[in-house]
């Protein structure tokens, strides 16, 4: 009792410094992902893990670090010298020590408290560790530079997408082109029109062909004129023409038979002369002249009218005809090179709309992290104070009651033992009770021992040597059972 009572007034006072810690969700967490959601994870109801997963951020080395020395990660560890880590050290085992933090049940309250000889030791303690704690906190909620990271991004997808918009526009600049899909269909529907309009003009032009090559046969059928009146009308000339020769014809033969026989060849022949004169001059006679006037013909001036105009319309539809050819034969250029530039204008688009998307994500996902930074910056976390680090005048310990009645109970539980253990391992008969259970038999008489200048009491006190010893007794008493059988 005396040596708890000095060792209870021989221990320091100490004196607790206690705060709470609320754990919940009132921010989300926010996952960087390349997806256009917030990839926030929300969660409903604080778990054990999580309260559990704080009390370990509150009992972390970094943060003990912070508190024993505010300046600690000032330095790199290379810089230090051994000293100084192993004070360091020694302080951050000395702090946790008398650190406690625990959960208090049912809730998601987390008590922490420090005990120091000095009380605003305790609370400053305690007031470094909690501004460490908020700031890893903070530091934890995101990943470090993630706003600096989406602005970046975005802004080398903005110059990417200025570069890939200006190699488009350049692109439909040098083709004519605002929209290939647009710009196709409407040179496909200029090629149908033109193949209408070719098949058209090849129509016209075989229908213009036949009716020029009916009116040209139709005209070589008809004669250019045609007579109006006819009369006859005699053959004068002729016959006055035909009797001077027969007349000249007979002088001769008289000539000839007068010198030559009328066998004569010469004369033969002259009389041949004369046959046919006369035969001549009979058919003459016989023969009348036809007086005849003739007019256009309207028919055939109307047919040779309508061939000039088939013949025109011919060339007209030939004309037509190659004018639409050679439109539509550069449309169909037009229209490969359209074709040709399709993979080349589809790429262009298509890296446009890439770029494009890419800039709008890291837009959003960079204003997502100024939101972040803003609740960084208003202090919003997952955990609140619910109690700040107290200032206690009152001391923690030594509980001078506790200590005296822990102490006087240590005492009589160790005198109870080691009455217990010395009656437990002694061997000699100290009272009759004792011989009466050892030898199994009554006790009749004890005499007391007594010796020189002893009193009795005392003699009894050290009557140890006289005393049987419990191995000799036990022999006595079994011989005294083999005589009695």
């Amino acid at each position: 009792m005396a040596l708890a009572a000095l060792v209870t007034a021989s221990t320091p006072r100490m004196y607790e410094s206690e705060m709470e810690i609320l754990v919940r969700n009132a921010r989300p967490d926010y996952l960087i992902t390349p997806e256009r959601s917030t990839g926030q994870i929300m969660q409903t109801d604080v778990t054990e893990e999580r309260v559990g997963s704080e009390m370990d951020v509150l009992k972390s080395r970094d943060i003990a670090d912070v508190v024993v020395d505010p300046r600690w990660e000032d330095q790199p560890m290379s810089a230090r010298t051994d000293a100084e880590i192993k004070a360091h050290g020694k302080a951050v085992n000395e702090f946790d020590k008398h650190l406690t933090v625990e959960a208090l049940k049912k809730s998601n309250v987390i008590r922490v408290g420090y005990v120091t000889g000095d009380g605003r030791q305790a609370q400053a303690a305690l007031d470094r560790l909690l501004a460490a704690f908020l700031g890893k906190q903070r530091e934890m909620e995101r990943s470090t530079g993630t706003s600096n990271f989406f602005a970046s991004e975005a802004a080398r997808y903005k110059r990417e997408l200025d570069r890939a918009q200006q190699q488009l526009s350049a692109f439909q600049q040098s083709n004519e082109l605002v929209s290939l899909p647009a710009r196709e269909a409407t040179l496909e529907a200029q090629l149908n029109s033109l193949d209408d309009g070719v098949r058209a003009a090849q129509v016209q032009m075989t229908e213009a062909g036949n009716r020029v090559a009916s009116d040209r046969r139709q005209l070589q059928s008809l004669p250019e004129r045609q007579p109006t009146a006819q009369q006859s009308v005699p053959n004068t000339q002729a016959v006055e023409q035909l009797t001077a020769i027969l007349a000249t014809y007979v002088n001769k033969r008289t000539e000839l038979m007068t010198r030559y026989q009328a066998s004569d060849p010469l004369v033969v022949e002259v009389n041949q002369q004369i046959a046919d004169t006369r035969m001549a001059l009979r058919n003459a006679r016989e023969m009348n002249g036809q007086a005849s006037t003739t007019d256009v013909n309207p028919v055939y001036e109307q047919v040779k009218e309508q061939l000039s105009t088939s013949t025109a319309d011919l060339a007209a539809a030939r004309g037509r005809l190659a004018d639409l050819t050679g439109q539509r034969e550069r449309l169909q250029r037009q229209l490969n090179r359209v074709e040709g530039s399709t993979v080349e204008f589809t790429t262009l688009q298509a890296r446009v709309a890439e770029l494009q998307n890419n800039f709008e994500l890291y837009t959003q996902k960079k204003n997502e992290a100024g939101i972040a930074d803003a609740m960084d910056q208003k202090q919003l976390v997952n955990v609140a104070v619910a109690e700040r680090p107290t200032y206690s005048a009152k001391r923690y310990s030594p509980h001078y009651g506790i200590s005296l009645g822990l102490g006087l109970f240590t005492g009589v539980f160790l005198g109870g033992c080691a009455v217990f253990f010395a009656e437990a391992g002694r061997d000699t008969i100290c009272a009759p009770w004792e011989l009466e259970a050892i030898s199994r038999a009554p006790v009749l008489a004890t005499v007391p021992l007594e010796q020189q200048g002893v009193a009795p009491a005392e003699g009894r006190r050290g009557a140890q040597p006289v005393e049987r010893k419990v191995g000799e007794m036990d022999r006595v008493m079994e011989g005294n059972q083999v005589r009695s059988r």
